[in-house]
């Protein structure tokens, strides 16, 4: 059961299949759990699992219902996709959804005559290298094409060197700019690893122009850290079409923060939904609790906006929104490559 344009959808995994032993069909919707309205009760649930947040809705829910979350014996109020029959069911096995990203890897190709398409499952340290040479040969056999673009519905992060040395510097036509805040928690703690790094607290509160989280203005936090990144061109290829960025609410981290400078500077257009958070900001500490000895990494810092919203709440929002199926991740593909330039 998974969180598909703002319902929670069945899909059958490699070996769960539930038109067999129910007779329902992918695409079919649960209503409740329990007799308890379905959203009721992911909204309850957040002390079991982690909630997201639909901006579009305004609701909180999970990205994936397993066995776990309510108990194996939950019996979940469907309607039938098919004939829209309402029939109570519940988990007769851990599913294993179907996971799109398990099966690509970061590749290149040309869709049509005119447009070029690149999907990047990570931006991992380890691809920098050898994806440069790779992107660089793509990017020289798309050079007449109208269309580029960069698929990262996948993305959960990786090294923010990635999309700034393989994809920004070497397409970008003009000096880009963009700006972010840090704002982090006023304790002993926090203070000795923001000091150890060498970060100034450089913007007084008082003097930032724009609308900050109300907590921010508590003595919680300190002052904020304020900088505003200069990318250069570097002019190696001379594509000049246009850029196309494709997000989902599972693109986190460094890819969020790449959708966020594109966003920003009008390096791209993005297509899709939302993004999942976490796209400014600087590595999490970690401190180790005196008896269980368990290891907790939480993070540091508040990653701010250049217009004020706290990026964890806010997420990256598309220019163009489009929601798309579960496992669909080819209409909005058409939809671009229909799109008249």
């Amino acid at each position: 059961m998974v969180y598909s344009q703002g319902n929670y959808t069945i899909v059958e995994g490699y070996s769960y299949n539930w038109k067999e032993k129910y007779n329902i069909t992918n695409g079919s919707i649960v209503l409740a759990v329990n007799g308890t309205p379905i959203d009721s009760t992911i909204k309850e649930s957040y002390r079991k699992t982690y909630l997201r947040f639909d901006p579009f809705r305004e609701k909180l829910y999970v990205q994936i219902i397993t066995p776990d979350l309510f108990g194996e014996n939950a019996i979940f109020t469907v309607k039938n996709a098919t004939n829209d029959a309402i029939v109570n069911i519940s988990f007769f096995a851990f599913p294993k959804i179907w996971s799109y990203s398990s099966v690509k890897s970061n590749y290149a190709t040309k869709l049509s005559e005119d447009c070029g398409y690149v999907y990047l499952n990570s931006f991992s340290s380890m691809y920098i290298d050898s994806d440069k040479t790779m992107l660089f040969n793509f990017y020289k056999q798309i050079e007449n094409c109208s269309k580029l673009i960069f698929d990262i519905r996948d993305n959960y992060g990786g090294s923010t060197r990635y999309w700034y040395e393989n994809i920004i510097e070497p397409l970008a036509k003009t000096t880009l700019k963009y700006e972010y805040y840090l704002a982090f928690r006023n304790g002993k703690y926090v203070n000795y690893f923001r000091e150890n790094r060498s970060i100034t607290l450089n913007m007084p509160k008082e003097n930032v122009k724009v609308t900050l989280p109300p907590e921010v203005y508590t003595k919680d936090f300190t002052d904020l850290f304020w900088e505003e990144v200069t990318i250069e061109p570097q002019q190696q290829f001379n594509f000049n079409g246009k850029i196309y960025l494709l997000t989902s609410d599972s693109v986190y981290s460094a890819a969020e923060s790449f959708a966020y400078v594109c966003k920003q500077t009008q390096f791209a257009e993005l297509y899709g939904t939302y993004t999942g958070g976490d796209g400014i900001g600087i590595d999490p500490i970690v401190f180790v609790l005196p008896n269980s000895k368990l290891v907790i990494r939480i993070p540091q810092v508040m990653g701010i906006k250049a217009n004020g919203e706290a990026d964890e709440e806010s997420f990256v929002l598309p220019d163009y929104k489009f929601e798309s199926a579960y496992g669909d991740y080819y209409s909005l593909i058409e939809l671009i490559l229909q799109e008249t330039v």
